[in-house]
């Protein structure tokens, strides 16, 4: 099978979570006979055009666009994706972005499947709020949908999702787990257990207001660690002044982190935090399971379908159980040690291997 895999590929940039996906996907498919995958990554125009062999059976290219890439595809009517998947001749073309699928006016209907990653509306709306006046949020909502009604085949990593897209798309249904890199379960492991992380971009929906609020009452001495990049520096100054004026100490903004300082953060983790108002299946809390730490969060998308509460971590239903459950793993060392055990033992389903031999599966089932 040769597969064409439009996806965000880490080379000379910060790891995020879509770009840990495809890496993850080229872990579990590297090497196989029955596959030959070539992922494009559509860059700004400061990148260099490269193509970079990652594996036998693994190409990369990387293609430099002039103006942002959402507002690129329809203004040239997604040619540069027509002339990746004209220049390649794939079998299968895995999208990765509901506006891709239009594409395929270009090329004519070829076999492809569509990976719903995030929450669906809410990653639109905040991908056209950063192209600014560039293009209108209805507009991209309106290429959006119509990708997404366009697909035949979605690729859905929660059962949340399904409901989500449900009533905009006749495509046929496939569910895959999130795949995790190999090296996250093998991860050394140094707990201090004053310490809680979180791990998402500084932005209301993400929650993090909710977590400095909790802060105040965590036992003394706790250090509380937000790594992610500032979304809306508007509620990130509302959050630096309330720290400041109500003298709260021992919370540390990490910033962006390359994955050596993800990695050096989980290590010392003894709970990793989730506040969010809005997720499907957020991978910081997945790698942090696989990793062996406890998660305390609250049950919104997906999150339930992968954290059982008491048993690998916690689903508090209010403010006030939130800060009782990262408390308790804070203070209680038993059972941290027992639910860390039952956090690694929750993710084995999600290493790269087996996960990728079901993506294979769906595959053939399409090409069938």
């Amino acid at each position: 099978m040769r597969i064409l895999m439009f996806a965000d590929y880490p080379h000379g940039s910060m790891i995020k979570g879509p770009s840990v996906h495809t890496l993850a996907l080229a872990e579990g498919l590297r090497d196989r006979e029955d596959i030959e995958l070539c992922i494009v990554d559509f860059k700004g125009r400061s990148a260099k055009r490269e193509s970079l062999r990652v594996a036998d059976n693994i190409q990369v290219n990387i293609v430099p666009v002039q103006f942002p890439l959402t507002y690129y595809n329809i203004l040239t009517g997604y040619r540069a994706y027509a002339n990746e998947i004209n220049s390649f001749k794939p079998d299968l073309v895995h999208f990765f972005d509901s506006h891709q699928v239009n594409a395929l006016r270009r090329t004519g209907q070829i076999p492809h499947v569509l990976t719903v990653h995030g929450h669906f509306f809410n990653e639109h709306g905040l991908v056209s709020q950063s192209l600014k006046r560039r293009l209108s949020r209805s507009t991209y909502f309106k290429e959006s949908f119509s990708g997404l009604e366009r697909a035949d085949n979605l690729i859905l990593l929660s059962r949340y999702s399904s409901n989500e897209v449900h009533p905009y798309t006749r495509a046929r249904h496939h569910f895959l787990s999130q795949p995790i890199l190999n090296e996250i379960y093998a991860l050394p492991r140094n707990v201090d257990p004053s310490t809680v992380l979180s791990v998402g971009n500084i932005a209301r929906v993400k929650g993090t207001d909710r977590l400095v609020e909790a802060h105040a009452f965590f036992p003394k001495g706790t250090r509380t660690l937000i790594a992610g990049s500032i979304r809306d520096k508007t509620f990130y100054n509302e959050l630096t002044r309330t720290i400041e004026k109500q003298n709260i100490e021992g919370i540390h903004f990490l910033g962006a982190l390359e994955r050596s300082g993800i990695y050096h953060a989980l290590s010392t983790a003894s709970v990793v935090a989730c506040p969010s108002r809005l997720e499907n299946m957020p991978y910081a809390l997945l790698e942090a399971l696989a990793a062996g730490i406890p998660c305390v969060s609250f049950d919104v998308g997906g999150i339930g379908e992968f954290l059982t509460d008491g048993v690998n971590g916690f689903l508090p239903g209010d403010q006030q159980g939130f800060v009782k459950a990262i408390t308790t793993l804070i203070e209680d060392e038993p059972l941290r040690h027992k639910m860390s055990n039952n956090a690694r033992i929750s993710v084995q389903g999600n290493r790269s291997g087996p996960v990728c031999e079901e993506l294979a599966k769906i595959y053939r089932e399409i090409l069938n």
